[in-house]
């Protein structure tokens, strides 16, 4: 990559944290978030999403660290009621933006409801749009988009339940496969017996999985090789890619056959690394795909975009977020860790969030 691009990328960003810095004064944030309440009880446990008090901290404190005003709701349910009682009108700034990570229980499209809520009473929000949010939780309908567009990605199939797969089709037997929930994020679901060879008798166990996480089944070609993630700044038309971050997996830049199950997510058992140096037409070629998706999926805001690399080099989009993790132990903490830590990462958040056409920030007095 050259030199010209990278420091091109660092001027841009240095851009969005000296916008966002100037608007202190004038904006305050509402962070509506859930918090776990305990130990995690297994692979199926929907909390493992939701914010332990250090994480709570750590996203709380980089946005007062930066010099916003922030005050936090935990769940949806406490923020509507703020709002809906005139809360906005006694905000301790004169404007107000809204940080969602909240998603309480299990439906589809879950974590579209404080963006649409926003949405509908005018009040501006550091997400993307409420259809982005549902979209990105759906692997499956974003898998079809992505390869309809001649986006690369592994090939998918849906399976629904009952013995009855998605217009009948199936993995071809003897294909390496990764049964993933279709609604989750965090590897919820995921445990080593997800990786298996497609043999055409896996209907008991899927049918386990649905009954398990109350909806179908994404049946995904996997992908043998190293992971790697792109975090992705969106400011309307214009995409900011940062340089992708690799995953280390036990201690392996090139994880192979293992993948980011439940316990690794669960434990932060796993790395990051730079992937750029070594590797600068791969990074280059990552962050192009990169543009690509997020411009397809219309995302707004801090996205992300995940791929598994094959041996030869192919990569290929396994997965896609809108509400990226922030905390220090993710891709945009490590890459923000040479950017100014995580009040620099909150500044940039504002400033896009205050250049982007599509925001349509308010005036609420």
């Amino acid at each position: 990559m050259p030199k010209s691009s990278i420091d091109s990328t660092a001027s841009a960003v240095a851009r969005l944290i000296e916008i966002g810095r100037k608007q202190v004064d004038d904006f305050g944030i509402a962070c509506v978030v859930n918090v776990a309440s305990g130990e995690y009880r297994s692979e199926f446990d929907r909390s493992i999403e939701y914010f332990t008090e250090e994480e709570l901290e750590e996203i709380v404190g980089g946005f007062r660290e930066a010099g916003f005003y922030t005050d936090v709701f935990v769940g949806e349910d406490s923020f509507i009621r703020w709002v809906d009682g005139g809360g906005l009108n006694h905000f301790a700034r004169n404007r107000t933006l809204v940080y969602n990570t909240a998603q309480t229980g299990s439906a589809p499209g879950r974590k579209s409801l404080i963006p649409a809520f926003c949405q509908l009473h005018g009040i501006s929000t550091l997400n993307a749009n409420p259809y982005a949010v549902s979209l990105s939780r759906q692997k499956f309908h974003v898998n079809a988009i992505l390869r309809s567009v001649g986006i690369p990605a592994p090939e998918c199939h849906w399976y629904v339940g009952e013995g009855r797969w998605l217009a009948d089709r199936r993995p071809p037997i003897g294909r390496i496969v990764l049964a993933k929930a279709s609604f989750e994020a965090a590897s919820i679901g995921l445990e080593k017996r997800s990786r298996f060879e497609f043999t055409g008798a896996e209907d008991e166990f899927l049918e386990e999985l649905v009954a398990e996480l109350s909806q179908p089944i994404l049946v995904q070609e996997f992908i043998e090789g190293r992971e790697a993630e792109t975090p992705v700044l969106c400011q309307g038309n214009d995409v900011l890619t940062l340089d992708p971050v690799g995953i280390s997996i036990g201690g392996e830049k090139n994880p192979g056959s293992l993948f980011l199950d439940y316990s690794r997510v669960c434990n932060d058992d796993y790395g990051f690394y730079d992937f750029a140096p070594n590797e600068q037409d791969l990074a280059h070629r990552l962050k192009a795909i990169a543009r690509q998706v997020v411009d397809t999926l219309q995302f707004g805001g801090f996205a992300r975009v995940d791929v598994r690399i094959r041996d030869g080099g192919e990569p290929l989009v396994t997965d896609v977020a809108t509400s990226p993790h922030l905390v220090r132990h993710s891709a945009y903490g490590h890459r923000f860790a040479n950017l100014g830590g995580r009040s620099a990462m909150a500044s940039a958040l504002v400033g896009l969030a205050v250049l982007n056409k599509n925001k349509n920030i308010v005036e609420e007095r």
